[in-house]
C-alpha cells in the first residue's frame, strides 16, 4: 500500500507537496506519488529459480485523501505558521516548508471575499449614478443651484432684512404735490392726502419743475416744494415753469423769468404761453407766432391764436376758416383747419370738436376715438377726462370709459392723482377713481 505521506511532486509547477492530497496546494492540479528509485542487483551467477505460482493479487485499497469539494464552493484553507504557504484543511504538513501544519481558522478564500466586495461596491455605485441620472431628469440645475430662501436651521443673521416694497416713483416730470382748497385759503397735499403745504395762499396752481405759482393779494409769486416763497408776489398774471422758463406779465406786458425770478425775455409782448418742445408761443399785435430761447421769432406772426408745441404738433387758430390745425416746428400745417376747438397732442392722441361732439384724433389728423362726448380733454397714462350726459369721468385710449362719469368737472392727470369736482369742491383720485381726497374737506 502507498504511504499516504509520501512527497509528491507537482507535474504542473514542480511545488513538492507532503501529505495526504491528491491536488497541488500551490496550483491544484492533480498529483502523483513520486517514484522510488528502482534498486541496483548484481548480475546472476547461476541460472533463475523457475518462478514460483503466487496467489492473487489483493484488491486495490482506496486512496485515503479529502473528498474533492464541488467546483461552486470556494475550498477551504489555512496558512502555514512557519511560511504562511496556503494549506488544505486538512494538511498536517506544510508542502513548501515541511512544517507541521497547526489549527487555524478556516476561512473562505481570499479571492472569493474580494470577488463579492468588489461586487457589491459595483452594484452601489451604479444605484447612485442611476439615482442622480433620475434626480437631474427631473428638475435639471434645480438641484445643482443654491436653495432660495432661508436654509432652516442654518443661521441668516448676515442676511439683509427684509424691506417693505417701496412706494413706485413718480414718473419722471410729474408733481409730487397738489394743490386744495381748506376754508377759503389754499395748501397743498402728497399723492397720499396728506396736507404738507398748509392753506395759506388765495390761489394756487399746481407744481412744474419744482415751483408753484401762488396767488398773494393781488400779485403772483412762486414757491419752492417745501412751501418756501422763492420768487416774491410781483406779478399781476403768472403761468407755469417749463424749459426753465415761466412766462409773467410785467407792466401790462409779457415777458420770461429764470427759476430764479430773474428776467430772461423781455417783457414785450402783448401774450404769452409756456415753453414747448423748444418754442413758445406769442402774440404780437394781433397775431400769435413762436420764439425759440433765443428770443428770436421762427414762426412769423400769423395766426389769431396758437398754443404750445407736443409730440411735435401744435394746433393754431386760422384766419381765414377760423378753425384748428396742426403745424410743425417749421410752421408747415400738416392738418388743416377742421375744428372750432381743438387740443394738444398727448399719448398719440388729441381732442377736437366736431360736428356730432368731441372725438379724438391721430397725428395723421383721422378719427382715433369717435365724436360722442360734450367735453374731452388730453390723456395722461392712459386716461383722459371727458363729459357724458353732463357728467365726468375717464376714458382709456380705445374710448371705453376706466372710471365711470361722477364727477361736476375733471381735469388731466398730473402725476399720480386727478383734480375733480363735486359741485364747487375740489377732491382729488388715483387711477383707479378711488378718492385720495374728497371734495367734503
Amino acid at each position: 500500500m502507498p504511504d499516504s505521506n509520501q512527497p509528491k511532486r507537482c507535474p504542473q509547477c514542480a511545488a513538492m507537496n507532503v501529505g495526504s492530497f491528491d491536488r497541488c496546494l500551490r496550483c491544484g492540479a492533480p498529483l502523483a506519488a513520486e517514484p522510488a528509485p528502482a534498486p541496483t542487483d548484481p548480475a546472476p551467477t547461476s541460472a533463475p529459480e523457475p518462478a514460483k505460482p503466487s496467489a492473487a493479487p489483493a484488491a486495490a485499497e482506496p486512496a485515503l485523501s479529502p473528498p474533492v469539494p464541488p467546483p461552486a464552493a470556494a475550498p477551504l484553507r489555512h496558512d502555514c505558521p512557519a511560511c504562511g504557504a496556503p494549506l488544505a484543511a486538512d494538511d498536517a504538513f506544510c508542502g513548501a516548508c515541511g512544517a507541521t501544519a497547526a489549527a487555524a481558522q478556516v476561512t473562505p478564500a481570499r479571492s472569493s471575499v474580494w470577488s463579492g466586495v468588489l461586487a457589491g461596491a459595483l452594484a452601489f455605485l451604479v444605484v447612485v449614478v442611476l439615482g442622480l441620472m433620475v434626480l437631474l431628469a427631473v428638475r435639471p440645475w434645480r438641484w445643482l443651484a443654491p436653495p432660495e430662501g432661508p436654509v432652516p436651521g442654518l443661521p441668516t443673521a448676515s442676511a439683509p432684512a427684509q424691506e417693505p416694497p417701496a412706494e413706485p416713483p413718480p414718473a419722471p416730470g410729474a408733481t409730487e404735490l397738489y394743490p386744495v382748497r381748506m376754508d377759503g385759503r389754499w395748501g397743498y397735499i402728497d399723492r397720499i392726502g396728506q396736507v404738507v403745504i398748509e392753506p395759506q395762499f388765495d390761489q394756487a396752481d399746481a407744481f412744474h419743475q419744482g415751483r408753484a405759482a401762488v396767488l398773494v393779494g393781488d400779485r403772483w409769486g412762486y414757491i419752492d416744494e417745501s412751501g418756501t416763497m422763492v420768487i416774491e408776489p410781483a406779478f399781476p398774471y403768472a403761468r407755469a415753469f417749463s424749459e426753465g422758463l415761466a412766462p409773467v406779465q410785467i407792466d401790462e406786458q409779457w415777458g420770461y423769468i429764470d427759476p430764479g425770478g430773474q428776467v430772461a425775455i423781455a417783457a414785450r409782448f402783448v401774450d404769452a404761453d409756456r415753453f414747448g418742445e423748444g418754442l413758445a408761443p406769442v402774440q404780437l399785435g394781433d397775431h400769435w407766432g413762436y420764439i425759440d430761447h433765443s428770443r428770436q421769432i421762427v414762426i412769423e406772426p400769423q395766426f389769431m391764436y396758437a398754443c404750445s408745441f407736443s409730440e411735435g404738433r401744435a394746433h393754431v387758430l386760422v384766419w381765414e376758416q377760423e378753425q384748428f390745425g396742426y403745424i410743425d416746428p417749421g410752421g408747415a400745417m400738416v392738418i388743416e383747419p377742421f375744428s372750432p376747438n381743438a387740443r394738444r397732442f398727448a399719448e398719440g392722441r388729441a381732442a377736437a370738436l366736431f360736428d356730432d361732439g368731441c372725438g379724438y384724433i391721430d397725428p395723421e389728423g383721422k378719427v382715433a376715438i369717435p365724436p360722442r362726448f360734450e367735453y374731452a380733454y388730453e390723456f395722461s397714462g392712459g386716461l383722459a377726462p371727458v363729459c357724458l350726459d353732463g357728467a365726468f369721468g375717464y376714458i382709456d385710449t380705445t374710448g371705453e370709459f376706466a372710471i365711470p362719469t361722477m364727477f361736476d368737472d375733471a381735469q388731466p392727470f398730473e402725476g399720480e392723482l386727478a383734480r375733480v369736482m363735486v359741485g364747487e369742491d375740489i377732491g382729488y383720485i388715483d387711477r383707479e377713481g378711488r378718492y385720495v381726497w374728497r371734495p367734503a374737506h
